[in-house]
């Protein structure tokens, strides 16, 4: 709490404008209280009583130095680097510097303050697709440390940190920030595609980093998955709510995209971890289904639906895929659920060979049946 209070209150004295201070002393600042800090770190890092407090210092100073790096082009207000090139080569320098000393120490507590802090300083500012590329450039920071040194607790920590500041600090600054209100796009499909760029960079950053890492203890295991659970959830729930404003048509192209993805990597990943690997086929066949009743009109819902619970009974049974199986019931529930509360009670008919019939009779035969079929594979 002392150390992220510090360095937000350095970020916001290089943020804000005051009479006495010009930009280059407010960078000034900046760098040195970063410089200060991971010197002392380093210091208190050599007492075994202070080592943990040391870090935790070295870890604020990093990220204080990359948001001073990164205020130096992108904050108006103390901008003395006019070219972006410039700017991304000295952030890249810093990251560098931060990963060389993770590495060094090999302290998960260095590189998670570090990151942690370096995502929640870039978002307080107003975010434009400068902010995208430094987000970009701590995910790729966070993926490959992760990778290397196989720490599956700060790659949890990572992607639980990451979605939180987007949604409490970078979705806010996105609303707010006058974006490129473009020639091509609105502001409202600009903003949308910016969400989405976040969401995107995180989601695939994440995925490659699961696909690295294998769950071989149970404590890993259940924190890869908690990690996908997560990458998932928010992923999802990020596109589709700025779809909603600008792009509705476009959801269930979205999730069924999506689910093809994970369903697709689920068989994969089948041979290297199996956990992961039924994690992924469940999201897939999850948002596949949930793609259906965004498109298509309430009857076509429940036709398909049913149709779906039979052919993934009959896979989970062909093949002996206990997942399969597993989804099948939660989708046969929840088809039983809308059944008795949309479709029984709907007495209006529907033309089959050119006759009439009511459609909560028809659809009553046609689960009887599917059901029945189900029944007898079972058997």
């Amino acid at each position: 709490i002392g150390i992220t209070s510090l360095i937000l209150g350095v970020a916001f004295l290089i943020l804000y404008t005051f009479q006495y201070l010009g930009p280059a002393a407010k960078l000034l600042i900046g760098a040195a209280v970063a410089v200060a800090l991971i010197g002392a770190g380093r210091w208190m890092e050599r007492s075994d009583a202070l080592r943990w407090y040391g870090r935790g210092l070295i870890g604020g100073g990093w990220a204080l130095l990359y948001f001073t790096a990164y205020a130096a082009h992108h904050v108006p207000a103390v901008r003395v680097i006019d070219s972006a090139l410039v700017d991304s080569a000295l952030l890249l320098a810093v990251a560098a510097g931060a990963v060389s000393h993770s590495l060094t120490y090999r302290s998960q507590t260095i590189t998670a303050m570090a990151l942690l802090l370096g995502f929640i300083t870039i978002s307080i500012s107003p975010v434009t697709y400068f902010t995208f590329g430094a987000s970009a450039l701590l995910i790729a920071t966070l993926a490959w440390i992760v990778a290397k040194m196989r720490w599956d607790g700060v790659f949890l920590y990572g992607v639980i940190a990451s979605y939180a500041a987007h949604l409490f600090w970078i979705n806010e600054q996105i609303q707010r920030s006058l974006i490129v209100a473009v020639r091509v796009a609105t502001a409202a499909e600009a903003q949308f595609w910016l969400t989405a760029s976040f969401s995107a960079l995180y989601w695939v950053a994440y995925n490659v980093v699961l696909w690295i890492l294998t769950g071989q203890r149970e404590l890993q295991r259940n924190r890869l998955l908690t990690a996908t659970l997560i990458n998932a959830g928010a992923f999802v729930y990020l596109v589709l709510s700025g779809m909603d404003v600008v792009y509705r048509d476009w959801r269930a192209g979205f999730l069924l995209t999506t689910g093809v993805a994970y369903w697709l990597s689920s068989h994969l990943m089948s041979r290297r971890d199996s956990a992961l690997s039924t994690a992924h086929l469940l999201l897939g066949l999850a948002l596949m289904s949930l793609a259906i009743p965004l498109k298509l009109t309430d009857r076509w819902v429940s036709f398909l639906w049913m149709a779906e619970t039979v052919l993934l009974a009959w896979i989970g049974l062909r093949y002996n895929r206990w997942p399969y199986r597993l989804f099948t019931m939660g989708l046969a529930v929840a088809l039983a659920g809308r059944l008795f509360s949309f479709d029984f009670w709907t007495s209006q008919p529907i033309v089959v060979l050119g006759h009439a019939v009511p459609w909560r009779a028809l659809i009553g035969w046609l689960t009887s049946a599917a059901f029945g079929l189900i029944a007898c594979w079972y058997r």
